[in-house]
């Protein structure tokens, strides 16, 4: 599967913003997924999280990601729906044992799709996390003001795209000598899965004595630390700060007058038309970078000016 898990820096927008901007809009849309519950305010934030993956070029990526949460979503509404006594209104009834009934509301699978939406926002921000933040550059603005902090996340967002080339390294040269690894015997299986997760082992064990002999020789820990580059903010950075902090400013008003909460039980709330219209403020406001990275490619002349 050809899946793009970790930074690749491709030529757009959105991979020329500042980490810092990047991880204000991944850590804005997290926070606001928790906290809000109307399902047009998180159905907002999925489509500004998604356009901004799609205008990066990740559009397979995010469709892998989502397809990846399917799964549990389906767990989340399963459960929900028949174990979810709350709702008033029957939409499946289901007769079990010695007349034992097994009641699945209406209100309990809106309430499952409401949390779903809420995963795949969560699934989709750290996706964009990954994929459009350098951990080198990230390491080198977050150190100046916490250098063993931002050692262990940048290390963090590291490990997990360098294991899997290693399976994906390891796995082809067994195959190259000859290892089969679809065994329908789970036995077998085992046994020649068994080699790859040994050499994985050895390779994160050596990786981590290089790493530590690096630390070591450049002194680390031991004077102030210093930046080779500097990472400049651009007028695009700043209008996107703008962009970000004002849809803060309209989430917030929509928390405190309630229009992003919503109630699924026991009878689901109606919808006012005053509720949609922060939901697509905000969706407009977050998606701010997709649009400037489309005027980015339509009109080349724009990025000396962001």
């Amino acid at each position: 599967m050809n899946w793009d898990y970790s930074y690749q820096y491709r030529d757009n927008f959105i991979y020329n913003l500042h980490p810092g901007i990047v991880l204000l809009l991944c850590t804005n849309f997290l926070i606001w997924c928790l906290i809000f519950s109307h399902p047009f305010y998180l159905a907002s934030l999925l489509l500004a999280n998604g356009m901004l993956l799609i205008s990066a070029g990740h559009l397979k990526t995010w469709y892998l990601y989502l397809k990846f949460s399917l799964f549990m979503s389906a767990v989340i509404i399963v459960i929900n729906l028949f174990f979810s006594s709350a709702g008033t209104t029957t939409l499946l009834e289901l007769t079990l044992w010695e007349g034992n009934t097994l009641k699945a509301s209406w209100e309990a699978l809106m309430y499952g799709l409401g949390m779903s939406l809420r995963l795949m926002v969560a699934i989709s921000s750290f996706a964009l996390f990954t994929l459009a933040v350098d951990p080198d550059q990230l390491l080198a603005w977050v150190g100046r003001f916490g250098t063993r902090t931002a050692l262990v996340a940048t290390s963090s967002l590291r490990i997990i795209p360098m294991m899997i080339e290693d399976y994906r390294r390891i796995t082809e040269v067994q195959k190259c000598r000859g290892v089969r690894f679809n065994h329908r015997s789970i036995k077998k299986r085992i046994k020649s899965y068994w080699p790859v997760m040994g050499s994985m082992l050895l390779s994160s064990l050596e990786r981590s004595m290089i790493m530590a002999e690096s630390l070591y020789n450049r002194g680390y820990g031991l004077k102030p630390r210093t930046n080779m580059q500097l990472l400049r903010w651009q007028s695009g950075d700043y209008l996107v700060l703008i962009s970000t902090l004002t849809g803060v400013v309209v989430a917030v008003l929509a928390q405190w007058q309630q229009w992003s909460s919503y109630s699924y039980y026991p009878v689901l709330e109606q919808v006012d038309s005053m509720e949609i219209l922060p939901a697509l403020v905000l969706l407009l406001l977050f998606a701010l970078p997709a649009i400037i990275n489309w005027g980015w490619e339509k009109w080349p002349q724009l990025r000396s000016t962001t």
